[in-house]
């Protein structure tokens, strides 16, 4: 059994309950006290690794999870790491337990040490970018995406902004939990699992 199972095996016999990106947002819209300890798990990139290891844990377990896709590189090396290819891409969507949400067109890089996303001179340019990977998923999977991850978790109001108002769910990198109180015009938190936020955050709040 390996490590992603182990952790998977922990937060279900703790009752944790593994719960999809759209089942969490109708949770927090009704506005009510959550009653149990929910899950929700994403991918960035999506890698060949996710769709080869992770992806067949998942159906096994009946674990739903979103993935976030560079839809102007499917099926290319993306800092030495194999992407997914849009026909991957189209069979895993078919499977009801896998969200395909965005992570950028082309403008997943740094550029002057930070995201290409929230350079200032960049805007016009994200926009013209956001509307290609729409188009792209409308071309591929049929429809537009709900959700978008911010590429090393980085923003800006405007952006933020922008893509609010296209009624889009947006995600940060920073560390944090979602309520029935969170704000979901804002981009909400996640914890990137490593050794040490699994020890330091995630055991702590199973607990």
């Amino acid at each position: 059994m390996n490590t992603f199972q182990k952790q998977l095996d922990y937060l279900k016999k703790r009752g944790v309950r593994f719960i999809s990106m759209q089942q969490m947002l109708e949770m927090v819209k009704k506005g009510r006290p959550l009653k149990h300890q929910y899950a929700v798990l994403t991918f960035d990139d999506f890698d060949q690794t996710v769709h080869d290891n992770g992806l067949p844990i998942l159906k096994a377990y009946k674990i739903p999870c979103t993935v976030f896709t560079v839809t102007g590189i499917t099926g290319s090396y993306h800092s030495g790491t194999k992407l997914v290819s849009w026909s991957q891409i189209k069979h895993m969507a078919n499977n009801r337990l896998i969200t395909v949400g965005l992570h950028t067109n082309n403008l997943h890089y740094l550029l002057h040490n930070q995201s290409a996303v929230i350079t200032a001179d960049k805007y016009n340019e994200f926009k013209q970018d956001y509307r290609e990977s729409q188009k792209l998923m409308v071309h591929y999977l049929g429809k537009e995406a709900a959700f978008f991850a911010y590429p090393y978790g980085s923003e800006t109001l405007r952006v933020q902004r922008y893509l609010d108002n296209r009624n889009v769910t947006t995600f940060s990198l920073n560390i944090g939990l979602i309520n029935e109180q969170t704000d979901i015009t804002h981009s909400l938190p996640r914890t990137m699992i490593d050794k040490r936020t699994w020890h330091n955050v995630v055991v702590p709040w199973v607990k």
